[in-house]
């Protein structure tokens, strides 16, 4: 255990602030969803052929070399909130985040400038076009499952030496000023428990992390822990997921996995953050057993469509933690391996798979509620009157 994960965990014990040592813990970049030992672990898996990394780093660098042709589509000004086909403006945010991180993660796995450089291309674009700015829920999630690819990327290239430190400064900027952003669209829609919000405090995290702004990562980790004991239903099923179908359900466990392992990272364990018995490692394991065993209990499972869109590739995470066989069950389940995460991380057999991850830090105190964001920052949302699907 680190210096700074005993530090975290004994404010957390305490119920003291938890505001420390951000600024010193991003000093050592990566730190967002990777850092650098399990970079250097994951290259040496890559330099002795090791299967399936090898296959995977393969996957990556075809992925790459696609990327590098590429040019980016940024948005200009404030993204739109309209989800009428054919949403151009999402295509090309969830496309350009996603060369972004692809070329990044090559750049970390190949030491090639020529990934970072254009991961840089595809950051700056957006940096310099896209207002941060989201106040109506449609906006929210859309912003809130490509934003943090391109977080993710920055994180991984940041000591590539191919930003400036002006571009440095705008990106941080950026990131800080969205994180507030979608605190003021929380309330547009649709609740604590919903998948929305989920992905909107996942969204938050990540931001804080790579602009060092304590706050947004206090705040999204308070969140999550508020309403661990009320999301559910008794039968583990998730309360504002459960009654739609199991397709949402397993959105909602992304968004809340992503915001944990962002948190991992940051020295807290929100995976086993525990509520009258619910935790996010007992919904993992519960989805993914319904998953495998056709079972589901709520209604509309869909299970092919839960496949084809990708989102059991997150087992990677869940199995490289606790080890359970589900987990390897549902990626043959899912097609087998390399899995590929279409929402944030990417190449998931590369990055977290077969893994043996470290759950650092505490999770048995709740943490106390955040202090008020610094002055100039605004949570206060205007009333709105829009009514999610």
């Amino acid at each position: 255990m680190t210096n700074v994960t005993r530090v975290l965990g004994a404010a957390i014990k305490s119920g003291a602030l938890f505001s420390l040592l951000i600024g010193s813990a991003w000093a050592q970049q990566p730190n967002l969803y990777l850092d650098q030992q399990e970079i250097d672990e994951i290259r040496q898996k890559i330099d002795a052929q090791e299967s399936p990394w090898i296959q995977a780093y393969d996957d990556l660098l075809d992925r790459a070399q696609d990327a590098l042709s590429e040019s980016p589509d940024p948005v200009s000004g404030v993204y739109p909130n309209d989800k009428t086909p054919p949403r151009a403006h999402y295509q090309a945010i969830t496309q350009d985040s996603n060369h972004a991180l692809v070329l990044a993660l090559a750049y970390v796995f190949t030491d090639d400038s020529q990934y970072a450089q254009k991961s840089r291309t595809f950051i700056n674009a957006w940096v310099n076009n896209l207002d941060p700015v989201s106040s109506q829920y449609q906006q929210g999630i859309e912003l809130s499952i490509t934003l943090p690819s391109f977080f993710f990327a920055a994180d991984l290239i940041w000591n590539s030496g191919m930003l400036t430190a002006s571009e440095k400064t705008a990106f941080q900027d950026w990131a800080r000023d969205f994180g507030y952003a979608l605190i003021n669209t929380e309330s547009s829609c649709c609740g604590k428990t919903h998948n929305i919000n989920n992905w909107e405090w996942a969204a938050e995290l990540a931001a804080g992390v790579v602009s060092g702004e304590q706050y947004l990562i206090d705040r999204a980790i308070e969140r999550f822990q508020s309403v661990t004991g009320s999301r559910y239903l008794p039968d583990g099923r998730f309360k504002s997921e459960g009654t739609r179908s199991f397709t949402y359900s397993f959105f909602a466990l992304t968004a809340l996995t992503t915001l944990a392992e962002g948190a991992r990272h940051q020295g807290v364990d929100l995976y086993g953050y525990e509520v009258n018995g619910f935790s996010l490692q007992r919904a993992a394991f519960d989805h993914f057993n319904w998953y495998v065993d056709r079972d589901y209990p709520g209604s509309n499972p869909n299970y092919s469509e839960v496949t084809s869109t990708g989102y059991t590739g997150i087992a990677e995470i869940y199995h490289s933690l606790y080890g359970d066989a589900i987990y390897e069950e549902a990626i043959a389940e899912y097609g087998g391996r390399p899995t590929y995460d279409r929402w944030i991380f990417g190449p998931l057999t590369l990055t977290h798979g077969l893994r043996n991850l470290p759950v650092s830090g505490d999770s048995g105190s709740p943490m106390p509620p955040p202090p008020p964001p610094p002055p100039g920052a605004n949570e206060s949302a205007p009333p709105q009157d829009l009514v999610a699907d």
